[in-house]
């Protein structure tokens, strides 16, 4: 995929919210940045296709797990629950 040049702009102004949080809005802000006047990466990211949802070992240390719903449209971050 081409690179973009970063601008000051593309950095939050604030301190992250809580990790739940942090992660989408991180990875809608770098699909945005990838994507942002290039059509060769956007018709890569309009091909993709889901394939199911993985373990996340990171988001376990978190206590965070991934979830989609019952008619597999969406996957949510949620909080892991421990046994």
């Amino acid at each position: 995929m081409r690179e973009r040049t970063p601008s000051a702009d593309d950095t939050p102004k604030r301190a992250p919210p809580a990790p739940s949080r942090v992660i989408p809005q991180w990875t809608i802000l770098a699909l945005r940045n990838l994507c942002e006047g290039n059509l060769e990466n956007q018709e890569i990211i309009r091909n993709c296709k889901k394939e199911g949802v993985l373990d996340n070992p990171v988001l376990q240390e978190m206590g965070l797990t991934l979830h989609e719903d019952e008619d597999g449209k969406s996957i949510r971050i949620a909080p892991l629950r421990r046994n």
